[in-house]
């Protein structure tokens, strides 16, 4: 009978083991998420920036050159158009900055929960249950960690 518990108690140890590795590559992909969007929405942004620079020295260039603020209301005109244009563009990278915030945050966060189960999953593994798994099992437990996504940069 003692057996059996032994048996039932080395099933279980192994099914935590495979649940904290699952939980572990789940916030992996996560994590993975989170920085690939924090990468677009600062393309985002370096983008929106370069173009309202070229967009508003486009029309310094077009105005001065045409002299058409001697004119007033060409010149009204033309500083309408560039309110416009710098609020629309203000406003693009609020949005896109929010965004960033929101996933560097996301990243953060991940990165904590990642790093806290990867320290119980190692801990779990060798100090715990070195007796209980066989070699197979060693193996695929050390390739499917190799392939958890380590991010440690912000």
């Amino acid at each position: 009978m003692k057996n059996f518990k032994n048996e039932d108690q080395k099933f279980s140890s192994k099914d935590e083991l495979e649940r904290l590795i699952s939980m572990a590559e789940d916030v992996s992909r996560n994590l993975h998420e989170a920085h690939r969007s924090m990468t677009m929405h600062r393309g985002a942004i370096f983008v929106y920036t370069l173009s309202f620079l070229v967009v508003l020295t486009g029309f310094s260039f077009v105005f001065q050159t045409m002299e058409l603020f001697a004119n007033p209301s060409y010149a009204t005109a033309g500083w309408f158009v560039v309110f416009v244009f710098s609020v629309f563009f203000i406003l693009l990278f609020l949005y896109h900055y929010g965004r960033l915030m929101e996933s560097r945050r996301i990243f953060v966060t991940e990165r904590n929960v990642l790093m806290h189960l990867l320290d119980l999953v190692f801990e779990y593994k060798d100090h715990i249950h070195v007796n209980e798994l066989s070699a197979v099992d060693k193996a695929i437990l050390d390739i499917r960690l190799g392939r958890v996504r380590f991010f440690m940069a912000e």
